[in-house]
């Protein structure tokens, strides 16, 4: 018997090198969207595939690094009440499930129970879930009321392919027209820039010419402020001029002041004639003081009293 238990094991560790994966569908409603034997959902894009080597039907995603799950296997112990070989243990307590020993594995889902991996790796990895989902939809018309739908993995594959070879030279025919076009916008741009270049050196930019301006209006500024400085100076010193030569007085021969005649003397006003009182000409002509006699003694004799003369 334990003879028989190895064989088999070194026979599972063979077969996880070959291509088990032999049956491939989509759970339909009629099915309840469930793989044979499989207690969980499997709904598109992700869809059925027999493990041709353990005889068990998984649900498989799409893409790379997708998995198979399957549900877990019941902890059986053999007659020494350890745990079959077979198995193997992927929880404790309450939650305790088991697993194929080798040919799966124990989920990796974060606070998951009950749920077993396939060891091989999706047989949808090169596929996409557009792709699934396309098929699927097909499908579904074609047969609404099937409780499977079946389809050739090659050629699925094959097709897939061929669209991604024929959206990549799509995608390097929209790159290179892209390029080509960006390099010439970059090249119109770069003339453009070099014809703005020899124009900016074949003048003056604005704000130079701006500069120029301002400066040339600063300084006639300056020179009109300075020219009315000058001729209200000129006008002020004239006045003071003016009022020096009109006075009234000259000097005469020995010395002392003359006045000078006027044609017109001011005349006199009233209280009661109209404009109110006139002040005196301020300038009078100077006059000389009479020669002074000599002083004279007073009689020493006194006053003479007569009463009653």
């Amino acid at each position: 018997m334990a003879r028989l238990t190895f064989y088999s094991t070194l026979f599972l560790f063979a077969a996880r090198g070959l291509a088990v994966w032999d049956t491939f569908y989509f759970a339909t409603e009629a099915s309840e969207y469930k793989c044979k034997d499989l207690p969980y959902n499997c709904v598109a894009p992700n869809a059925c595939a027999r493990d041709s080597v353990l005889d068990k039907h998984y649900c498989c995603g799409v893409g790379e690094g997708a998995v198979c799950f399957q549900g877990s296997s019941t902890c059986r112990n053999n007659t020494n009440n350890e745990l079959e070989s077979v198995l193997q243990p992927c929880s404790g307590g309450i939650n305790a499930f088991c697993c194929l020993s080798d040919t799966e594995r124990c989920t990796q889902t974060y606070n998951q129970i009950n749920i077993c991996w396939d060891a091989n790796a999706t047989p949808y990895g090169s596929l996409t879930e557009e792709k699934m989902n396309d098929t699927y939809s097909s499908s579904a018309a074609a047969s609404p009321s099937a409780t499977r739908f079946a389809f050739n993995l090659s050629s699925l594959t094959a097709s897939t392919s061929a669209s991604s070879a024929t959206s990549t030279v799509a995608s390097s025919t929209v790159s290179s027209a892209t390029t080509q076009t960006t390099s010439t916008s970059t090249n119109t741009a770069q003339s453009q820039e070099t014809g703005n270049d020899n124009k900016s050196n074949s003048g003056l930019s604005g704000g130079a010419i701006g500069g120029i301006v301002v400066g040339v209006v600063a300084i006639l500024a300056l020179v009109a402020l300075g020219a009315f400085f000058y001729w209200k100076r000129s006008k002020k010193n004239g006045s003071e001029k003016s009022e020096l030569d009109s006075n009234p007085y000259t000097h005469g021969p020995n010395g002392q002041y003359n006045a000078v005649a006027t044609t017109e003397f001011p005349r006199e006003k009233y209280a009661h004639q109209p404009g109110g009182p006139v002040e005196a000409p301020t300038h009078q002509a100077p006059v000389e003081l009479m020669e002074q006699h000599a002083p004279v003694e007073l009689d020493s004799s006194g006053p003479s009293h007569s009463y009653g003369r």
